[in-house]
């Protein structure tokens, strides 16, 4: 009978334990950042942005990291490839097809006076929502501090739990608002801010 137990026992922490780690650690895939612009001399950085991105996020989270040439060649397995933009419908099948929590893309445009803009959408497949934003600004010879401005935005978002990071919002912060209400509900919430 002490056997049975122990054996029980074991076979439930080998279903659990996977279980837990997956839940622990959730996966993020990185596709293009596109370019914005018609100047091709730009190109190379659609995937120098989503590689820069992901190893950032990936030295603040425990999380597994799936970058642009990975999902490529998981995509090219079934015949399919990894585009540079996609409609909301079609990223449930996306991200459950290259076995992501998250997926992130966007675009950038390099704006005059050494500026570039940066749009990125992240969907989050649990929760079946786009989160979009757009960050404007110096475009240094070293991309790294670009990144890292971008990052702790993508930070605040998901926060400790992976989903967002409750705090007092400082002033003179741009915020995105969430919500499936509507009207009277809608507007007092917009009052608020």
């Amino acid at each position: 009978m002490n056997r049975a137990r122990t054996a029980a026992a074991a076979l439930l922490l080998l279903v659990i334990l996977p279980a837990a780690r997956t839940k622990a650690a959730p996966t993020m895939a990185f596709g293009y950042l596109a370019n914005g612009s018609r100047e091709a001399n730009y190109d190379y950085l659609e995937t120098i942005f989503p590689n820069s991105f992901a190893n950032a996020i990936r030295n603040i989270f425990y999380v597994n990291i799936i970058k642009p040439a990975q999902i490529k060649r998981i995509l090219e397995k079934d015949g399919l490839a990894l585009e540079k933009e996609y409609r909301p419908h079609e990223l449930m099948e996306l991200t459950e097809r290259i076995g992501a929590d998250y997926f992130i893309y966007g675009t950038f445009v390099p704006l005059p006076n050494d500026r570039i803009s940066i749009s990125l959408k992240l969907y989050g497949r649990g929760l079946n929502r786009i989160f979009a934003f757009t960050n404007e600004g110096r475009m240094e010879t070293e991309i790294f501090r670009l990144v890292d401005r971008i990052t702790a935005i993508m930070v605040d978002f998901l926060g400790k739990s992976n989903f967002y990071l409750s705090r007092v919002i400082p002033r003179g912060s741009k915020i995105g608002i969430f919500t499936n209400i509507e009207g009277a509900e809608l507007n007092y919430l917009y009052c608020a801010f």
